[in-house]
């Protein structure tokens, strides 16, 4: 990279932080939908509500018009807030190139690079607005934007003149649709030439959005607003590897991360989702920048040495062979947790051996308060242990981990516990205390045995010396002697070798070739890609994250007995580096079950990396962190973090069994998606390239229906989000099941599910039902304003309606009462069926005789309003409603079961209500109306 050019890319750097800390944190963040909520500070609670900017599409959203939605479903869906940062940055760095090739930076660069931020963060000003294409912006409307974002401080801070008239007419020069709009005062001739970038900028983000990579290099190579030539060749990175997304992840930030240390500006593209990896590197340095990238990417693998110990406490090293120092190095970094459960002995023992740790251990035996299993550390309260006293554990920890380790096929003549213990003894020249050697179980007794042997040594430095220093004891044991093979040779060191098979798979990906299998004959196969394994099956030890060691699957090679107790899975040495990176990266918790993938994109738009902090190990963003409002409870998200460095989003969620709680989880990833402003798309099988905000290859049917689909766009996102949260809460009421869910989830059935739901929630006694029912209600009128009914649906409605004419108001509210007027009119053509009156001219006249006797036999019988014919006309009128529209096409002429009698009389019931107290309040006013008359 030329000195112009780096000198450029230190503006443009600077540039942006600042654009980033003044606009993006302090304004666009701050702009928030919904109601305000209290005692947020920032700190110790956060605002939770979604920004505004991430509410609306930049590209690919959704819309109400069936041909615009036609036209944007072709787009990637990303934020507004997204899309314009990526003009912002992309239209920064393709001017700075520009002007470094001519060998010359402008005087005033500063102002030219916040004027390009500027116009190209308010280039969609009607879309930040909310107002049509067609519609004029007015200087006033800039202004206010210019506050609300704190832009106008922007410009003022970077020494900038540049006032609202003068940014219209340059957004003018940027979008066609409003080009000559506005006119202005004079602008500096160089603001206006700025703009081609942005405008440049603008149509690069669109195209990589819809068209991918291919339209983004064409139109680079034919764009006629530069001299031919101005930006350099690029090549492609394109990796579909969708088996390995944590290393694809790890890949992607060292080649970014070596682009911009070699050539002072991140690729023009990075995108990694959905199992593929796209970057775009200028062709020049591409292969220095690839050779680098990949050799770090592999020394920062995770894999270095490992402890577990199982559930019978016995500890096992894995992944290399350590040396005596690397061992001293591990144990001293080792977390205080793992050097307690090297000291599990039964949990028979704890009362024979307290009053001897309390004399040993520089604050006693710390016992769990409660017993759980078969064995217990007396360390368990390691965690509140001084450091100063942290030295005397590990020391024992380190003579307790050789003493018991476990090892896999060691050579001849290594030593075994016995004989460990033995040369122990010889080297202390002291017997085992009594209360010792009287320990039955070995493993106890040993363990036992470290603590004495490093409390009485605190006072001899030759003791130390002879058992932990060099040429000591535990170096010996470890790396062996002329006589006898070290425990070395017993402990797994695979690391070499996964980290080998990484590397040529990695190589076969960039350079474009067919990946080889290195064992095509082997008889085993990958759990995961199927490929044929030569290696031996995997054990717990190897830290496969929810991957089961005796998984059975009925594949070619594999146990075809699934009673079988042996370890029989196999996963090639890929799919191992991958699930062991996955074990590292997960945000901790207790295991559930296999989690699903969720995929969401680190880097977003052009040159996403701009200004991201490059840590070796990429945080992880779990779906509680993106919902957690208080800060004492754990990792907290606070809005801007994606935008200052990378982080692993969502990556590893489980779905839940349960109904309940999988629409618990759901509502929360949807929030998530929207509070990060990122796509999330969550797969139980390999993922698939998707271009909506939001999608799940695995929602059972009913959540399905429920969110409108397995994909959303972001403006639906709200909706289904709503949806969830009543669902939710309908599953809560007891009575009201997944049958009622079930038809909620329905659009088709929704309205049958609310009147149901509102029929039983009103019935019961629980004062507590009343915010429910408003809800009900305001869904309700809401679909009976805004949505076509089903016939069926309609019928009972338009019937409810009618029955208003010949029923009066209920004023008992009692279930009876309010659906009289229904059942009436059932058991009539009930009884008459039964008499073998079929025809609709007899059931017509007996539901209206039913209806005229019992009516006024119980004094229910409504007034006759204004136009009305008397009684028993309106009798009549109900009765051919009810046999015309209910009978014979809702019940298609037979008696309907209990369950949708139950529906339609729930939809009778709203309806009937609805009507009669329109009725009641129209007689009221009239009377009203009456009395004031009278009295003037």
């Amino acid at each position: 990279m030329n000195e112009i050019l780096k000198e450029g890319m230190q503006h443009v750097t600077k540039t942006y932080d600042d654009f980033l800390s003044l606009v993006i944190e302090k304004g666009a963040l701050k702009q928030r939908i919904g109601p305000s909520i209290e005692k947020v500070d920032g700190i110790k609670r956060i605002d939770v509500r979604t920004v505004e900017l991430m509410t609306k599409s930049g590209k690919g959203g959704f819309h109400t018009d069936p041909k615009l939605r036609e036209r944007f479903k072709d787009s990637t869906n990303v934020t507004l807030l997204d899309h314009l940062l990526s003009v912002c940055r992309g239209a920064m760095i393709m001017a700075v190139w520009n002007w470094g090739q001519k060998s010359k930076l402008p005087l005033n660069i500063d102002q030219r690079l916040a004027c390009i931020a500027t116009v190209g963060f308010l280039h969609d000003l009607d879309k930040i607005l909310n107002l049509p294409r067609s519609a004029e912006i007015k200087t006033t409307d800039v202004e206010k934007v210019l506050k609300e974002l704190k832009i106008g401080e922007f410009i003022e801070n970077q020494g900038l003149e540049l006032k609202p008239d003068q940014i219209l007419s340059l957004i003018g020069r940027v979008e066609s649709s409003q080009s000559f709009r506005y006119l202005s005062s004079p602008i500096d001739r160089n603001y206006e030439q700025d703009c081609r970038y942005i405008a440049l900028a603008d149509k690069l983000d669109g195209l990589w959005l819809k068209g991918g990579v291919e339209e983004v290099l064409n139109r680079i190579k034919t764009d006629q607003s530069f001299e031919e030539g101005w930006l350099p060749e690029f090549k492609v990175i394109d990796l579909y590897d969708p088996h390995h997304p944590f290393l694809l992840d790890d890949l992607q930030l060292w080649i970014s991360t070596t682009s911009i240390h070699k050539t002072g500006i991140p690729p023009l593209l990075e995108v990694h989702h959905d199992g593929r990896l796209v970057i775009i590197l200028p062709e020049e340095s591409s292969a220095e920048i690839i050779e680098s990238a990949l050799g770090s990417f592999l020394n920062n693998l995770p894999f270095g040495l490992s402890l577990t110990v199982s559930n019978r406490g016995v500890p096992q090293l894995r992944n290399i062979k350590p040396s005596h120092e690397q061992i001293l190095e591990f144990v001293e970094n080792e977390p205080r947790k793992a050097i307690a459960d090297l000291f599990k002995v039964k949990a028979g023992l704890i009362n024979e051996l307290s009053p001897h740790l309390d004399k040993l251990m520089p604050q006693g035996a710390m016992w769990p308060a409660k017993i759980l299993g078969a064995l217990a550390s007396p360390l368990q309260g390691i965690d509140k242990t001084e450091e100063e006293d942290m030295e005397f554990f590990r020391k024992a920890g380190h003579l307790a981990l050789l003493l018991e380790i476990k090892l896999e096929n060691p050579q001849k003549g290594v030593l075994n516990a016995e004989k460990k213990e033995s040369d122990l003894i010889d080297v202390i020249q002291k017997e085992k205390p009594e209360w010792i050697s009287k320990i039955k179980d070995d493993p106890s007794r040993r363990k036992m045995l470290a603590l004495w042997t490093v409390y009485i040594s605190l006072d001899d430095p030759d003791l130390i010396d002879q058992i932990w220093g060099d040429q000591g004891l535990l170096q010996e044991w470890l790396e062996g002697t002329e006589n006898n093979p070290g425990l070395k040779t017993g402990i797994p060191g695979d690391a070499d070798a996964l980290i080998s098979s990484v590397e040529s798979h990695f190589k076969q990906l960039l350079e474009g070739k067919r990946l080889k299998v290195s064992t095509p004959d082997a008889d085993h196969y990958c759990l995961f890609t199927n490929e044929p394994v030569d290696a031996e099956p995997i054990s717990a030890a190897d830290e496969l994250y929810q991957v089961k060691v005796s998984a059975f699957s009925g594949r070619d090679g594999r146990l075809e007995s699934i009673s079988s107790d042996r370890s029989e899975t196999h996963v090639s040495p890929v799919s191992k580096a991958e699930h062991r990176l996955r074990t590292a990266s997960f945000p901790g918790g207790k295991p559930s079950g296999v989690p699903s993938l969720i995929s969401s994109p680190s880097t977003q738009g052009l040159f996403g990396g701009l200004l991201l902090t490059n840590d070796r190990l990429q945080q992880t963003l779990s779906v509680y962190d993106l919902s957690r409002q208080e800060t004492k409870k754990g990792r907290t998200y606070k809005g801007w973090e994606v935008y200052r460095s990378r982080h692993r989003l969502l990556r590893y969620e489980r779905m839940p069994e349960r109904l309940q709680d999988q629409i618990n989880l759901l509502g929360l990833i949807l929030r998530a998606s929207l509070r990060i402003g990122r796509p999330v798309h969550l797969f139980r099988g390999l993922p698939v390239p998707r271009r909506e905000f939001f999608y799940c290859d695995a929602l059972p049917k009913v959540l399905e229906n429920l969110l409108g689909g397995r994909g959303l766009r972001l403006e639906q996102i709200p909706q289904a989000i709503e949806n969830l949260k009543f669902a939710e809460d309908l599953m809560q009421v007891n009575g009201l099941g997944f049958d009622v869910m079930r038809l909620y989830a329905k659009p088709a059935t929704r309205f049958q599910a609310l009147c149901l739901s509102y029929s039983h929630t009103k019935s019961s006694s629980k004062m507590n039902a009343k915010w429910l029912l408003n809800r009900i209600d305001q869904q309700i009128k809401t679909l009976i304003k805004g949505v076509p009914m089903q016939q069926n649906d309609q019928s009972m409605i338009e019937f409810g309606k009618k029955a208003a004419m010949v029923q009066q108001y209920p004023r008992t509210h009692s279930n009876s009462e309010e659906l009289m007027t229904f059942k009436l009119c059932l058991d009539a053509v009930l009884q008459a069926r039964k008499a073998n009156q079929t025809q609709r001219q007899s059931l017509v006249y007996a539901v209206a005789d039913a209806l005229e006797t019992n009516l006024v036999r119980r004094n229910k019988a409504a007034a006759k309003a204004e136009n009305e014919p008397v009684f028993s006309q309106r009798c009549m009128i109900v009765a051919e409603s009810f046999v015309d529209e209910v009978w014979f096409k809702t019940c298609n002429g037979r008696t309907p079961s209990q369950a949708t009698k139950r529906i339609l009389g729930s939809i009778f019931r709203i309806a009937f209500l609805n009507e009669t107290g329109l009725r009641q309040k129209k007689r009221k006013e009239a009377e009203e109306s009456k009395s004031q008359s009278q009295a003037a």
